[in-house]
């Protein structure tokens, strides 16, 4: 009688273990299961895949206000399986920018893993684009409003070169864009510059 209550005991034990263990593992996991990897950060990938979001800075200041800050967090959180690429005109060399920057608008961005910040080249932007031959033969100096016609004429080589979607820096992103080319009404008549996204070497914009 002792040995059959022992072996009953150990029974309901034995059962009771496997349930208690089967409910601690992951959903679809029995006996064996492999823990689930965390998310690798991302990485940056080819900018001819048309799926980058693109912000410029076409003059050369290094201290954003709050708003250009809020547009570029905007955008990387409301698309965070795409890459943000924060162009500044300031950044002269070919490097990234200093995640150890004092700048509280730098080190919230670059604490984003889909944000980049890399500096702005202008005539390296126009090349192989067919802005390129203007670019080589207007004068900046003698241009009164360059500031403007250069960040005009970036953007479209921009999207035309490696396909994506462009923003203004004063535009917060507040959901997903549900198509891949479009244009945004500035009024009735006309379209604006400001937002805008098409695939690489896309004819609507050459």
């Amino acid at each position: 009688m002792l040995k059959e209550i022992k072996f009953v005991l150990w029974f309901f034990f034995v059962f009771v273990f496997s349930v208690v263990y089967k409910l601690s593992r992951p959903s679809g996991c029995i006996f064996s299961c492999e823990p689930t990897p965390e998310p690798l950060p991302m990485q940056e990938e080819d900018l001819s895949q048309s799926r980058s979001i693109f912000f410029m800075e076409t003059t050369d200041r290094l201290e954003p206000p709050p708003l250009v800050s809020c547009s570029v967090e905007s955008a990387a959180r409301i698309y965070p399986d795409r890459p943000i690429r924060f162009f500044m005109k300031g950044l002269k060399n070919n490097t990234k920018w200093d995640s150890n920057s004092t700048s509280a608008a730098f080190s919230l961005l670059s604490a984003m893993e889909n944000v980049f910040i890399r500096p702005f080249q202008m005539e390296t932007l126009f090349e192989e684009t067919p802005l390129l031959p203007w670019y080589r033969k207007v004068n900046p100096a003698k241009e009164r409003y360059w500031v403007h016609v250069s960040s005009d004429a970036s953007r479209l080589a921009l999207i035309w070169k490696y396909g994506g979607i462009y923003l203004d820096t004063d535009v917060i992103s507040i959901r997903p864009i549900p198509v891949a080319n479009f244009l945004a009404a500035q009024s009735s008549q006309y379209s604006s510059n400001g937002v805008f996204g098409f695939p690489h070497h896309h004819g609507f914009i050459w």
